[in-house]
C-alpha cells in the first residue's frame, strides 16, 4: 500500500502489452481448437466413407491450389487493405511524395491513434483491477462486522478471500506485462515509421 504509484504512461504501456498477449493467446487457442474438431471430425468422415470423403491432406492441397490460382490483383487490394498508414494518408494520387508537413502529420497521427488504443486497453485493465479489489475490500469489512460467534461462513469467506486475492495478482501481472508491451509496441512503431518510404523526408 505504500508503494510508489506507477506513472500514467507506465500503467498505460504495460496494459497494453497485457491486452495484446492475452488476445494472441485466447486466438491462437480458438485457432487450435477449431483445427483440432476439424481433424477429428474429417477423420470420422474418412472412416465412415472412405470413398466418398476427400481426406484432410487432399483437402488441404485443394485449398492450396485453389489459393495459387486467384488473381494476382486480389494481392494487390490485400495489401492496400492491411496497409498501416491507409487511413493518415492524404486522399490523392500514391504516387505523389508527401511533403514534410504531410508526412509529419501522418506520423503524428499514427503514433497518436496507437498510443490512444494502447491506453484504452490500460484503462480496461485497471479498472477491473479495482473493481477486484474494492468487491475484497467491501467484503472484508463486512465479515470483520459481522457477529464474532457465528462462524459458519468462516470457510466460504476464506475461499472468497484466497480466489479475490488470486485475480488481484493475475490482473497485476497482467497490467505491469502490458507496461512493458505498450512500451516495445511503441518502440517498433517508431522505428517502422522511421523506415518507411513514404515518410522518408522526415530523415533528409
Amino acid at each position: 500500500p505504500f508503494a510508489k504509484p506507477m506513472k500514467f504512461t507506465e500503467q498505460r504501456d504495460e496494459y497494453i502489452k497485457l491486452i495484446g498477449e492475452e488476445k494472441a493467446a485466447i486466438s491462437d487457442f480458438r485457432d487450435a481448437d477449431r483445427e483440432a474438431q476439424k481433424i477429428l471430425e474429417t477423420r470420422e468422415n474418412d472412416e465412415k466413407h472412405p470413398q466418398l470423403v476427400k481426406s484432410l491432406y487432399v483437402q488441404l492441397q485443394d485449398k492450396k491450389q485453389f489459393e495459387a490460382n486467384k488473381p494476382k490483383e486480389e494481392d494487390a487490394d490485400a495489401a492496400l487493405k492491411y496497409d498501416y498508414l491507409a487511413s493518415y494518408l492524404p486522399k490523392r494520387s500514391k504516387k505523389t511524395a508527401l511533403t514534410k508537413q504531410e508526412a509529419q502529420a501522418v506520423k503524428d497521427a499514427c503514433l497518436k491513434a496507437l498510443k490512444e488504443r494502447l491506453i484504452d486497453r490500460a484503462h480496461i485493465i485497471e479498472t477491473r483491477l479495482e473493481e477486484e479489489q474494492a468487491a475484497l475490500t467491501k467484503r472484508q469489512l463486512g465479515y470483520h462486522r459481522q457477529d464474532k460467534e457465528k462462524s459458519s461462513d468462516d470457510d466460504e469467506y476464506e475461499k472468497y478471500v484466497h480466489e479475490a486475492q488470486f485475480k488481484i495478482q493475475i490482473l497485476k501481472q497482467r497490467r505491469d506485462r502490458h507496461e512493458e508491451i505498450a512500451k516495445q509496441k511503441f518502440k517498433e512503431m517508431i522505428e517502422r515509421l522511421q523506415s518507411d518510404p513514404r515518410l522518408s523526408i522526415l530523415n533528409q
